[in-house]
């Protein structure tokens, strides 16, 4: 594949991730107007709102006129960093929750020797925070 249909891939990318945000927050701002939400759908807001920030930092870093088309280059070319899922092609989401994966067991076990290590009884110090919580 050369440099131009890579840019062409990627900016259709971008476009496409474009229109999911939106169609997302057309979904959120109805959900968001619910007083009672299931578990799923909160966190479907709290997600969106999340990556909203997210990639709205980006757009007004990409707006500064000196900047100029530097973070759009970066983000094609980084976009677990700088984009939202929605920016992302299902290559990039396969292998980006994959690596998400593999972090959060690598962590996992980490935080299972620190706690084994320290001889921490996980049931007391859990019983005692939430008596401590609920006094």
């Amino acid at each position: 594949m050369n440099s131009f249909q890579l840019l062409k891939k990627k900016f259709k990318q971008i476009s496409n991730g474009i229109g999911l945000l939106y169609n997302e927050a057309k979904i959120v701002y109805k959900l968001d107007k619910k007083s009672t939400m299931s578990r799923k759908n909160h966190e479907l807001v709290i997600n969106h709102y999340n990556d909203l920030k997210k990639v709205g930092v980006f757009i007004i870093i990409q707006a500064v006129p000196i900047i100029g088309w530097f973070p759009i280059a970066f983000a094609m070319f980084y976009p677990r960093q700088i984009l939202t899922k929605h920016f992302w092609s299902s290559e990039e989401y396969d292998n980006f929750i994959k690596q998400e994966y593999e972090e959060r067991v690598i962590h996992g076990k980490n935080l299972k020797l620190f706690i084994i290590n320290k001889n921490i009884n996980l049931e007391d110090t859990l019983i005692d925070s939430y008596h401590h919580d609920h006094r």
